[in-house]
Protein backbone atom coordinates (compact mmCIF):
# COMPACT_ATOMS: atom_id res chain seq x y z
CA UNK A 1 0.00 0.00 0.00
CA UNK A 2 1.39 3.37 -0.95
CA UNK A 3 1.03 6.57 1.00
CA UNK A 4 0.04 9.59 -1.05
CA UNK A 5 0.83 7.85 -4.35
CA UNK A 6 -1.63 4.96 -4.22
CA UNK A 7 -3.93 5.75 -1.34
CA UNK A 8 -4.79 9.24 -2.61
CA UNK A 9 -4.80 8.42 -6.32
CA UNK A 10 -6.36 11.01 -8.71
CA UNK A 11 -8.00 14.39 -7.82
CA UNK A 12 -11.73 15.67 -8.34
CA UNK A 13 -15.28 14.16 -7.98
CA UNK A 14 -18.93 13.12 -8.46
CA UNK A 15 -22.39 13.32 -6.93
CA UNK A 16 -23.87 10.20 -8.48
CA UNK A 17 -24.21 6.79 -6.91
CA UNK A 18 -23.03 7.83 -3.44
CA UNK A 19 -23.26 5.22 -0.73
CA UNK A 20 -24.73 6.23 2.59
CA UNK A 21 -22.78 4.01 4.96
CA UNK A 22 -19.92 6.19 6.19
CA UNK A 23 -18.47 3.42 8.33
CA UNK A 24 -19.04 0.12 6.55
CA UNK A 25 -18.24 -3.15 8.34
CA UNK A 26 -14.64 -4.30 8.20
CA UNK A 27 -14.12 -7.08 5.68
CA UNK A 28 -14.05 -10.59 7.09
CA UNK A 29 -10.90 -11.28 5.06
CA UNK A 30 -7.93 -11.60 7.45
CA UNK A 31 -5.63 -8.59 7.38
CA UNK A 32 -2.28 -9.66 5.90
CA UNK A 33 1.00 -9.20 7.68
CA UNK A 34 2.71 -6.09 6.34
CA UNK A 35 6.47 -5.95 6.15
CA UNK A 36 7.30 -2.94 4.03
CA UNK A 37 8.05 0.60 5.21
CA UNK A 38 4.92 2.48 4.22
CA UNK A 39 5.00 6.14 3.21
CA UNK A 40 3.80 8.30 6.10
CA UNK A 41 0.74 10.50 5.56
CA UNK A 42 1.95 13.08 8.04
CA UNK A 43 0.21 16.41 8.39
CA UNK A 44 -3.37 17.41 7.62
CA UNK A 45 -3.65 15.86 4.18
CA UNK A 46 -7.00 16.49 2.51
CA UNK A 47 -8.54 15.65 -0.85
CA UNK A 48 -11.40 17.78 -2.12
CA UNK A 49 -11.70 19.21 1.38
CA UNK A 50 -12.06 15.76 2.95
CA UNK A 51 -9.66 14.78 5.72
CA UNK A 52 -7.52 11.71 5.02
CA UNK A 53 -6.98 9.14 7.79
CA UNK A 54 -3.33 9.35 8.79
CA UNK A 55 -0.84 6.55 8.37
CA UNK A 56 0.74 5.23 11.57
CA UNK A 57 2.83 2.17 12.44
CA UNK A 58 0.65 -0.93 12.39
CA UNK A 59 -2.13 0.73 10.37
CA UNK A 60 -4.41 -1.68 8.48
CA UNK A 61 -6.25 -1.41 5.19
CA UNK A 62 -9.52 -1.32 7.12
CA UNK A 63 -8.45 1.85 8.93
CA UNK A 64 -7.54 3.72 5.75
CA UNK A 65 -10.07 2.46 3.24
CA UNK A 66 -13.74 1.62 2.73
CA UNK A 67 -14.77 -2.00 2.23
CA UNK A 68 -18.37 -1.82 1.01
CA UNK A 69 -19.23 -3.25 -2.42
CA UNK A 70 -21.83 -1.23 -4.36
CA UNK A 71 -24.99 -3.22 -5.20
CA UNK A 72 -24.62 -2.44 -8.92
CA UNK A 73 -20.84 -3.13 -8.92
CA UNK A 74 -20.22 0.32 -10.42
CA UNK A 75 -17.05 2.21 -9.44
CA UNK A 76 -15.18 5.27 -10.59
CA UNK A 77 -11.78 4.18 -11.84
CA UNK A 78 -8.47 5.82 -10.89
CA UNK A 79 -4.94 4.81 -11.79
CA UNK A 80 -1.77 4.43 -9.75
CA UNK A 81 1.80 3.61 -10.66
CA UNK A 82 3.32 3.64 -14.10
CA UNK A 83 6.68 3.66 -15.90
CA UNK A 84 9.44 4.95 -13.66
CA UNK A 85 7.46 4.34 -10.48
CA UNK A 86 7.98 0.71 -9.52
CA UNK A 87 7.19 0.96 -5.81
CA UNK A 88 6.87 -2.36 -4.03
CA UNK A 89 3.49 -3.89 -3.24
CA UNK A 90 3.40 -6.73 -0.69
CA UNK A 91 -0.24 -6.91 0.32
CA UNK A 92 -1.06 -10.39 -0.92
CA UNK A 93 2.02 -12.23 0.22
CA UNK A 94 4.29 -11.70 -2.76
CA UNK A 95 6.40 -8.77 -3.78
CA UNK A 96 5.59 -6.97 -7.01
CA UNK A 97 5.77 -3.41 -8.33
CA UNK A 98 3.33 -0.76 -9.51
CA UNK A 99 5.23 0.04 -12.72
CA UNK A 100 2.04 0.00 -14.81
CA UNK A 101 3.20 -2.82 -17.08
CA UNK A 102 0.72 -5.45 -15.91
CA UNK A 103 -2.96 -5.56 -14.82
CA UNK A 104 -2.93 -5.03 -11.05
CA UNK A 105 -5.74 -3.70 -8.86
CA UNK A 106 -5.87 -2.15 -5.40
CA UNK A 107 -9.05 -2.49 -3.27
CA UNK A 108 -7.81 -5.45 -1.22
CA UNK A 109 -10.32 -4.43 1.43
CA UNK A 110 -13.15 -5.20 -1.00
CA UNK A 111 -11.88 -8.20 -2.96
CA UNK A 112 -9.20 -9.84 -0.84
CA UNK A 113 -6.28 -11.55 -2.58
CA UNK A 114 -7.81 -12.66 -5.85
CA UNK A 115 -8.81 -11.69 -9.37
CA UNK A 116 -11.19 -8.91 -10.43
CA UNK A 117 -12.94 -8.42 -13.76
CA UNK A 118 -13.10 -4.74 -14.78
CA UNK A 119 -15.41 -3.72 -17.62
CA UNK A 120 -16.04 -0.49 -19.48
CA UNK A 121 -19.88 -0.50 -19.64
CA UNK A 122 -19.89 1.78 -22.67
CA UNK A 123 -17.88 -0.59 -24.87
CA UNK A 124 -18.07 -3.91 -22.99
CA UNK A 125 -14.29 -4.16 -23.16
CA UNK A 126 -12.96 -5.98 -20.10
CA UNK A 127 -9.75 -6.94 -18.33
CA UNK A 128 -8.97 -9.25 -15.45
CA UNK A 129 -6.66 -7.76 -12.83
CA UNK A 130 -4.93 -9.22 -9.80
CA UNK A 131 -5.35 -7.62 -6.38
CA UNK A 132 -1.92 -6.45 -5.23
CA UNK A 133 -2.55 -3.67 -2.70
CA UNK A 134 -5.19 -1.77 -0.74
CA UNK A 135 -6.58 1.67 -1.43
CA UNK A 136 -7.64 4.30 -2.22
CA UNK A 137 -7.75 6.35 0.96
CA UNK A 138 -11.19 7.07 2.40
CA UNK A 139 -10.77 10.79 1.71
CA UNK A 140 -10.59 10.15 -2.05
CA UNK A 141 -13.89 8.26 -2.07
CA UNK A 142 -15.46 10.93 0.15
CA UNK A 143 -14.32 13.68 -2.21
CA UNK A 144 -15.59 11.69 -5.20
CA UNK A 145 -19.10 11.83 -3.73
CA UNK A 146 -19.21 15.64 -3.89
CA UNK A 147 -21.41 15.55 -0.83
CA UNK A 148 -19.42 17.57 1.69
CA UNK A 149 -17.50 14.49 2.82
CA UNK A 150 -20.68 13.15 4.40
CA UNK A 151 -20.64 9.95 2.36
CA UNK A 152 -18.45 8.31 -0.30
CA UNK A 153 -18.45 6.94 -3.82
CA UNK A 154 -16.62 3.60 -4.33
CA UNK A 155 -13.45 3.83 -6.41
CA UNK A 156 -11.43 1.10 -8.12
CA UNK A 157 -7.71 1.90 -8.20
CA UNK A 158 -5.99 0.10 -11.10
CA UNK A 159 -2.88 -0.13 -13.25
CA UNK A 160 -2.52 2.18 -16.29
CA UNK A 161 -2.25 -1.10 -18.23
CA UNK A 162 -5.98 -1.59 -17.61
CA UNK A 163 -7.21 1.94 -18.38
CA UNK A 164 -5.11 2.02 -21.55
CA UNK A 165 -7.02 -0.98 -22.88
CA UNK A 166 -10.46 -0.03 -21.56
CA UNK A 167 -10.39 3.72 -22.33
CA UNK A 168 -7.25 4.41 -24.35
CA UNK A 169 -5.75 6.52 -21.57
CA UNK A 170 -2.82 6.00 -19.22
CA UNK A 171 -4.22 7.89 -16.22
CA UNK A 172 -7.61 8.52 -14.65
CA UNK A 173 -8.56 10.71 -11.71
CA UNK A 174 -11.61 10.77 -9.48
CA UNK A 175 -12.75 14.10 -10.98
CA UNK A 176 -13.34 12.43 -14.33
CA UNK A 177 -16.11 10.18 -12.99
CA UNK A 178 -15.05 7.42 -15.36
CA UNK A 179 -17.27 4.41 -14.62
CA UNK A 180 -16.36 0.75 -14.64
CA UNK A 181 -18.17 -2.38 -13.54
CA UNK A 182 -16.02 -4.61 -11.35
CA UNK A 183 -16.52 -7.87 -9.50
CA UNK A 184 -14.48 -10.80 -8.20
CA UNK A 185 -13.91 -13.79 -10.47
CA UNK A 186 -12.45 -17.26 -9.97
CA UNK A 187 -8.87 -17.03 -8.62
CA UNK A 188 -7.70 -19.36 -11.40
CA UNK A 189 -8.75 -16.86 -14.10
CA UNK A 190 -5.69 -15.63 -16.07
CA UNK A 191 -5.04 -11.93 -15.68
CA UNK A 192 -4.76 -9.65 -18.70
CA UNK A 193 -6.72 -7.83 -21.39
CA UNK A 194 -7.86 -9.41 -24.68
CA UNK A 195 -5.27 -8.61 -27.31
CA UNK A 196 -2.82 -7.62 -24.62
CA UNK A 197 -0.51 -9.45 -22.27
CA UNK A 198 -2.08 -12.35 -20.37
CA UNK A 199 -0.08 -13.31 -17.28
CA UNK A 200 -0.59 -16.95 -16.33
CA UNK A 201 -0.11 -17.68 -12.63
CA UNK A 202 2.46 -20.24 -11.40
CA UNK A 203 4.09 -20.42 -14.81
CA UNK A 204 7.66 -21.21 -13.74
CA UNK A 205 9.97 -21.26 -10.75
CA UNK A 206 13.07 -19.23 -9.96
CA UNK A 207 15.32 -18.14 -7.12
CA UNK A 208 14.54 -15.21 -4.83
CA UNK A 209 16.07 -14.37 -1.44
CA UNK A 210 17.74 -17.78 -1.27
CA UNK A 211 14.54 -19.77 -1.76
CA UNK A 212 12.55 -21.12 -4.72
CA UNK A 213 9.58 -18.98 -5.76
CA UNK A 214 6.83 -19.16 -8.32
CA UNK A 215 6.69 -16.56 -11.11
CA UNK A 216 3.86 -15.89 -13.51
CA UNK A 217 4.37 -15.92 -17.27
CA UNK A 218 5.05 -12.17 -17.23
CA UNK A 219 7.88 -12.60 -14.74
CA UNK A 220 6.08 -11.27 -11.67
CA UNK A 221 7.11 -12.80 -8.36
CA UNK A 222 4.42 -14.95 -6.73
CA UNK A 223 4.43 -17.24 -3.68
CA UNK A 224 7.25 -19.35 -2.26
CA UNK A 225 7.52 -22.81 -3.81
CA UNK A 226 10.25 -24.27 -1.59
CA UNK A 227 12.05 -23.27 1.60
CA UNK A 228 15.78 -23.96 1.13
CA UNK A 229 16.84 -23.83 4.77
CA UNK A 230 17.37 -27.49 5.70
CA UNK A 231 18.15 -26.74 9.34
CA UNK A 232 21.62 -28.29 9.05
CA UNK A 233 24.39 -25.99 10.37
CA UNK A 234 26.90 -27.94 8.27
CA UNK A 235 25.42 -26.83 4.97
CA UNK A 236 25.28 -23.41 3.34
CA UNK A 237 21.78 -23.29 1.94
CA UNK A 238 20.89 -21.34 -1.16
CA UNK A 239 19.14 -21.44 -4.51
CA UNK A 240 20.49 -21.89 -8.03
CA UNK A 241 18.66 -22.53 -11.30
CA UNK A 242 15.29 -22.76 -9.51
CA UNK A 243 16.53 -25.46 -7.14
CA UNK A 244 17.72 -25.48 -3.53
CA UNK A 245 21.44 -25.99 -2.96
CA UNK A 246 23.12 -27.26 0.20
CA UNK A 247 26.89 -26.85 -0.06
CA UNK A 248 28.79 -28.44 2.81
CA UNK A 249 30.98 -26.31 5.07
CA UNK A 250 33.66 -26.78 7.71
CA UNK A 251 32.13 -24.59 10.40
CA UNK A 252 32.46 -25.25 14.10
CA UNK A 253 29.44 -27.08 15.48
CA UNK A 254 28.12 -29.06 18.42
CA UNK A 255 27.40 -32.74 17.87
CA UNK A 256 25.53 -33.00 21.15
CA UNK A 257 28.06 -35.41 22.65
CA UNK A 258 29.56 -33.98 25.88
CA UNK A 259 32.55 -36.34 25.50
CA UNK A 260 33.80 -34.68 22.31
CA UNK A 261 35.53 -31.34 21.87
CA UNK A 262 36.41 -29.23 18.86
CA UNK A 263 33.38 -30.40 16.91
CA UNK A 264 33.60 -29.53 13.24
CA UNK A 265 31.42 -29.96 10.18
CA UNK A 266 32.71 -32.53 7.72
CA UNK A 267 30.84 -33.71 4.66
CA UNK A 268 27.64 -32.08 5.84
CA UNK A 269 27.72 -33.70 9.29
CA UNK A 270 28.93 -32.53 12.69
CA UNK A 271 31.54 -34.59 14.56
CA UNK A 272 34.28 -34.33 17.13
Amino acid sequence: MKGVGLIVAGFAASVMGCTTDRNPPVSSIPEPERTEDLTSLEGALTVGGCQCPSWHPGVTCAELTYSDIPPDNVYYVTTFGGPGDGQDMWICGHKTTDNGSWPYVADYQRFGCGKVLIKNPATNKSCVGEVADCGPNRCVEEAACFCGCASHHPILDVSPFITQYLFGISSSGWSERRKVIAYAVDPSTPIGCPGGVVCTSHHHQGCHDGDVYWYDSCGHLEGKAAECDDGNPCTNDGCSNAACTHATNSNSCDDGDPCTVGDTCTGGACGG
